[in-house]
This record gives structure tokens, C-alpha cells and sequence, in this order.
């Protein structure tokens, strides 16, 4: 697997190399894959959809964040799933310009939570992030970011909060 990866990424890079790039007054798409978006699967892995938004200045970001897990303990006959999904956006201010790009704002979203006993929970996130990414050629970027949420989620009268950290890596397709 880590061969199959190594090749696609520098195959990516081959690719892309062409032409210098910037993100300003450009939308694009991208794909993130990092560590979960809250509830009790914190720490699992999870796909986002992001659509950076960039302006002169600032950076608007909507996301759409999933997650999905399923459990099977065979011994005493237990199986559970939980899917989340998360809508939400980032604004960010710019660190530094170029090649490599810097940035740093927020996050806030609604999560929703359900699993296989019909039960579901729906709950804000919110907090500070920062992260960067550079550009590989003309339209494509990748990059990392990482930050630090606040979930506060309610069922049936009992509310959970959570304060955790989580990070993302960032493939990023930008469109003239």
C-alpha cells in the first residue's frame, strides 16, 4: 500500500509541476482525510469536502465532513455502527502569500450523529484553526491543518461537550 501511494503522489507531482501558482480570487475543490469530527468516534478517520473560496484577503471554506464506523465483537455477539456528518465552514486570514500559502481563522459547523439503534444527536462545533498548504503546479495544492474544537452535542436532555484537537491532510483543486 505505501508503494501504491508513493507512485500516485509522484505521479501527482510530475503532473502538476507546470507553471507557478496562487490561490487568489480562485474556488476550488478539495479532499481531506484526517482525524474524526467529534462524538464518541473521536480520533477515527474521516473524509471532508472542502470548497476553498479565496478573496483578496481572506479565505471562506465551506465543509461537508463524514465519518462512518461499524463494530463486531463475534465473542459476545455485539454489532454497532455510527455515521456523522458535519456541515460547515472556515474563515481564515492569510499568513503568507506565494508557493506556499499560510493560513489561520476558525471553523463552526453543525454534526449530526446517528447509529444503528435509531438513536441520533445533533450538535455545534466550533474553533480556532490554522494550516497551510503549496502548490505542486498551476491548480493543485496540498497541505495540512490542525485544530482545536469545541462539540457540544444534546440527546434526551443529557448534553455532551468536548474539547479535542484533530488535523487534516488536504489535496486541493483549483479552477481558474
Amino acid at each position: 500500500m505505501r508503494n501504491v501511494c508513493t507512485i500516485l503522489f509522484v505521479t501527482m507531482v510530475i503532473v502538476c509541476l507546470p507553471g507557478q501558482a496562487t490561490a487568489q480570487g480562485r474556488v476550488g475543490l478539495g479532499v481531506g482525510v484526517g482525524s474524526g469530527i467529534g462524538s464518541g468516534i473521536v480520533g477515527l478517520s474521516g473524509l471532508s469536502i472542502y470548497m476553498p473560496i479565496n478573496a483578496a484577503s481572506i479565505r471562506i471554506e465551506p465543509e461537508f465532513g463524514y465519518v462512518h464506523t461499524s463494530t463486531t465483537i463475534d465473542d459476545i455477539d455485539f454489532e454497532s455502527s455510527e455515521t456523522l456528518l458535519l456541515l460547515g465552514s472556515g474563515v481564515f486570514g492569510y499568513l503568507s502569500r506565494g508557493e506556499t500559502i499560510g493560513y489561520a481563522g476558525g471553523r463552526v459547523g453543525i454534526q449530526h450523529s446517528s447509529d444503528d439503534d435509531d438513536d441520533s444527536t445533533t450538535g455545534f462545533v466550533i474553533g480556532p484553526a490554522v494550516g497551510g498548504e503549496h502548490f505542486l503546479g498551476d491548480a493543485f495544492s496540498l497541505g495540512a491543518e490542525v485544530r482545536l474544537t469545541f462539540m457540544t452535542m444534546s440527546e434526551d436532555g443529557v448534553e455532551e461537550d468536548a474539547l479535542f484537537t484533530n488535523g487534516s491532510f488536504i489535496a486541493r483543486w483549483y479552477f481558474k
